[in-house]
């Protein structure tokens, strides 16, 4: 028998998920602008918002929809060099999908030095 509780917004959920689908929409939008406000770099930011940016991301993540460590869904293209240490912004063959765990281990690493 499926259990129900109601979410913030008063949508019934079932009662192992945190947020409804919108909620969490929400939220993310919102992690996502506090992170181009406050952590990211105001260059970094107008990058990753540029009509170029969305358009190539979006293009390559059709084409190569899983991650290239694990093979899992990738929700991240990322560059391979990072743009920090000279690598080309805009060019492909700069650019892996990966999922959000790998993405945050190749971040750690890359931090770490």
């Amino acid at each position: 028998m499926i259990t129900y509780k109601l979410c913030k917004c008063g949508r019934r959920i079932e009662t192992h998920i945190r947020k409804c689908e919108e909620c969490n929409k929400a939220y993310k939008k919102t992690i996502n602008k506090n992170y181009d406000l406050f952590k990211r770099n105001k260059e970094s930011a107008k990058f990753y918002n540029s009509s170029e940016w969305r358009k190539l991301r979006t293009i390559f993540i059709n084409k190569n929809p899983f991650c290239f460590n694990c093979g899992k869904l990738a929700k991240i293209v990322d560059h391979i060099i990072p743009i920090k240490q000279g690598g080309n912004k805009l060019n492909q063959d700069n650019l892996q999908s990966l999922c959000i765990k790998c993405h945050n281990e190749k971040t750690k690493k890359e931090l770490r030095g």
